[in-house]
């Protein structure tokens, strides 16, 4: 096994260790469930860290790539019930980074009901789905679109992550990328705090989605030193014993 800073899938897929896919057909970057505003659940505690190391990690990602649109795919935010204090200051700070630098797509995700206050503000459009060239962007909460057989779903709302056991017990967690060739992608959750969705249990969330959908998937994991290409997901099963 090789870490890498990126991978190529496809002709024009590359995943990056920075738990974004940049899409070289339409020069884009897309990213999912950031989760900002998370950190206000945490009682007693002042965590702004999460936005700059989200922004570090999209600042890596420009610097890389000749890209010119960005795509959230959905839960840029995180609280169900309004908007909290710390939706109204880190996501402007967010949304404000990408606009200076790129053309803006949201795709509203299940956390994202009271988005549209803060879009409205910046003039920002959100998408219940979004299709560019053969990629359809949906978050993933919501039944799927019918798709033709050139087009790949993107998709979010999954967190998946797989954890990798040794002998005696111990294990290490992961973020993925679940690609499944021609079908579906699904991004890795892009908030360092919200990615834990371990998928080797035999739950999915994803509503169009069955487990069957995953197991001939491959998994591309996402850690401090790089991303690494481990097997499908039917392999890392019978290699761990599930």
């Amino acid at each position: 096994m090789q870490f890498m800073s990126e991978i190529a899938i496809g002709d024009d897929i590359v995943l990056c260790a920075e738990r974004a896919a940049i899409l070289k057909g339409l020069n884009a970057c897309v990213i999912a469930d950031l989760h900002i505003g998370v950190e206000s659940g945490f009682i007693g505690t002042a965590l702004a860290f999460q936005n700059d190391e989200m922004l570090g990690r999209i600042e890596r990602v420009f610097s890389r790539y000749h890209i010119n649109k960005v795509v959230i795919d959905g839960d840029l935010k995180h609280t169900f019930s309004g908007n909290v204090v710390e939706e109204w200051r880190y996501i402007p700070e967010f949304i404000g980074y990408l606009q200076d630098r790129a053309d803006l797509y949201i795709v509203r995700g299940n956390h994202d009901n009271f988005l549209v206050n803060i879009a409205d503000k910046y003039g920002i459009a959100l998408y219940d789905e979004l299709k560019l060239g053969r990629f359809i962007f949906a978050h993933g909460h919501k039944p799927l679109p019918e798709r033709k057989d050139n087009e790949i779903f993107v998709l979010g709302h999954e967190h998946p992550a797989v954890k990798l056991r040794d002998r005696v017990g111990g294990y290490v967690k992961m973020a993925v990328f679940v690609w499944h060739p021609g079908r579906f992608l699904i991004l890795p959750a892009f908030s360092p705090w919200t990615y834990g969705h371990e998928l080797l249990d035999g739950d999915v969330a994803i509503q169009s989605m069955t487990y069957d959908d995953y197991l001939n998937a491959r998994i591309f994991g996402c850690t401090e030193y790089g991303i690494i290409d481990l097997a499908t997901l039917k392999d890392l099963e019978n290699v761990q014993g599930v």
